[in-house]
């Protein structure tokens, strides 16, 4: 393998690569930031830290489905640190400052205190973060806070966004505003909410919005397309260094996620189910991407996708026909999955081998996605 350059920088602070352990659990004490650096992260966003320690309600973690840890999708009604102000100043961080990546001081304050973030912000940056998260719930949220922070400390100041919705132009309009130094999107999504069947109660012992008892917000895979959806249109509205933050799991999330935009990557739900080697087992791949393609440093990927997004530099072929699947009959390996799922019914077998009927065939490409072997590929009809 050659040797590619995995750095990035973000807003002056350079990590030796563009994947982050995001604020959670995982984050929870000095300790666990350690562990995240050993296994390879590039930096690490703390847990979030406020005046007041939380009480958590239990349970506060669930995957869904509840069996085994594939798909990675977890619920949660997780609240900010449950250690206090002061463990974290004269104790955590200290351990923290040890792991030798940067570390990011993620920071919370309710609506009465907003005016005492930024004497929050300072406590944090003093123990020792080099960049400080805020994580904001809307736009004028978004602008208080980060401003108010802004005002009392010299670090790069990240907005994180925890929608409401899915425009995208007012948040990045505030933060413009704001004069927040980065953004990292998405947070968690919800509320949500999943049921015991066997005893008709809630799985989770919170409440997350709503009126409703056992709610909670989801993260892992099933918010992963929001989120790049999300990155890519910030990146069309902003210069401002991006951390895409949703659903990544494989090397290939963090080279989409960097295609559409980001500068780098926040990853959490992911360490919880498989561990902290999955930073290095993301950071092989993410290189082994890039040698195999030809390219020399992360940089050259970030925001390729771009040219194939901007409908206002040009217009964007749409098909309403004219196109059918197409199986390579040497990479077939027989298993059926195309059969299963078409529609249609224009994919059948002949003997061990898949065949599609161009007569069937709608052409709506699910049997590509399917194909474990990518046998199938979608071709013109005159």
């Amino acid at each position: 393998m050659t040797n590619v350059d995995l750095s990035v920088e973000i807003a002056g602070i350079k990590l030796r690569n563009p994947i982050i352990l995001s604020s959670g659990p995982m984050s929870k004490d000095g300790e666990s930031i350690k562990k995240a650096a050993e296994n390879g992260a590039g930096a690490v966003v703390t847990k979030t830290i406020s005046f007041e320690a939380a009480k958590v309600a239990r349970p506060c973690i669930i995957k869904v489905p509840k069996h085994g840890i594939s798909p990675p999708v977890v619920i949660n009604a997780e609240e900010w640190s449950d250690l206090t102000l002061e463990d974290w100043l004269e104790r955590e961080m200290k351990i923290a400052k040890t792991a030798g990546v940067p570390i990011i001081g993620s920071i919370w304050v309710p609506e009465k205190d907003i005016h005492r973030v930024g004497e929050l912000a300072q406590m944090v940056v003093d123990a020792g973060a080099v960049m400080i998260e805020i994580p904001g719930y809307d736009p004028e949220e978004v602008i208080q806070l980060v401003s108010e922070a802004k005002k009392k400390v010299d670090v790069p100041v990240i907005a994180k966004i925890a929608m409401k919705n899915f425009e995208v132009e007012p948040y990045i309009k505030a933060i413009h505003k704001a004069k927040a130094d980065a953004i990292s999107a998405i947070d968690t999504m919800g509320p949500v909410l999943k049921i015991d069947i066997n005893t008709g109660k809630p799985y989770l012992g919170g409440a997350k919005g709503g009126g409703i008892a056992g709610a909670g917000r989801i993260s892992g895979q099933a918010i992963n397309p929001f989120a790049v959806y999300w990155i890519a249109r910030a990146r069309q509205l902003t210069d401002l260094p991006l951390l895409g933050i949703g659903g990544i799991t494989r090397a290939e999330d963090v080279v989409e996620m960097l295609m559409v935009g980001a500068t780098a990557v926040q990853i959490h739900t992911s360490v919880i189910l498989f561990g902290y080697k999955i930073f290095s087992r993301l950071a092989k791949g993410l290189e082994k991407f890039l040698t195999e393609k030809g390219y020399s440093s992360v940089k050259d990927i970030i925001g390729y996708a771009q040219q194939y997004l901007d409908t206002t530099k040009h217009e964007i072929p749409i098909r309403y026909g004219g196109i059918v699947s197409e199986i390579d009959k040497n990479k077939c390996t027989g298993c059926t999955l195309c059969v299963q799922v078409c529609p249609w019914s224009a994919i059948h077998m002949e003997g061990k081998i898949a065949v599609s009927d161009p007569k069937k065939c709608y052409g709506c490409g699910l049997c590509t996605s399917v194909c474990p072997v990518d046998a199938i590929s979608l071709i013109e009809t005159k």
